[in-house]
């Protein structure tokens, strides 16, 4: 499926329709949406940081606690964020959302595969494949249009 240009439309009983080669997400709207959302989550990450070392004080340069911290950081925003809206604030920015088959909001359990699949090594460069659609989008069936 070609990821060039899908709009979610309504059908004429204001039921959603399946997503379609016309309404998906560009290359361009799923890099913008990585890196602010990328961005989000280290602020995230770094105020969580702060916080624990003002009060625990500081396991050390480099310590795993930042990195365990940083992925549960990861995860928990998209999670929560895709799970309750279909969106995260880079989508919010980019008008994009996550849909299922049926264009409707996908379940919980397909946005926690998305987002286990996030953290599979070389997930980002599946942007580049012929299909254009990204590993945890295929993997949990779900996909990201433009809303």
């Amino acid at each position: 499926m070609n990821t060039e240009n899908i709009v979610l439309e309504e059908g004429l009983d204001g039921s959603p329709l399946k997503p379609t080669n016309s309404n998906l997400a560009s290359t361009g709207q799923r890099l913008a949406n990585y890196v602010i959302d990328l961005i989000f989550i280290y602020i995230i990450a770094i105020g969580i940081s702060a916080v624990l070392i003002s009060t625990q004080g500081d396991p050390g340069e480099g310590g795993i606690l930042y990195n365990v911290l940083f992925l549960l950081t990861h995860l928990t925003y998209y999670v929560i964020a895709e799970g309750i809206g279909g969106k995260t604030i880079g989508k919010m920015v980019t008008r994009t959302r996550v849909v299922n088959e049926e264009g409707e909001k996908p379940s919980i359990g397909k946005i926690i595969i998305r987002t286990l699949c996030r953290i599979i090594p070389f997930e980002p460069f599946s942007v580049l494949s012929s299909s254009g659609k990204m590993w945890h989008d295929s993997l949990s069936k779900t996909y990201l249009v433009k809303a």
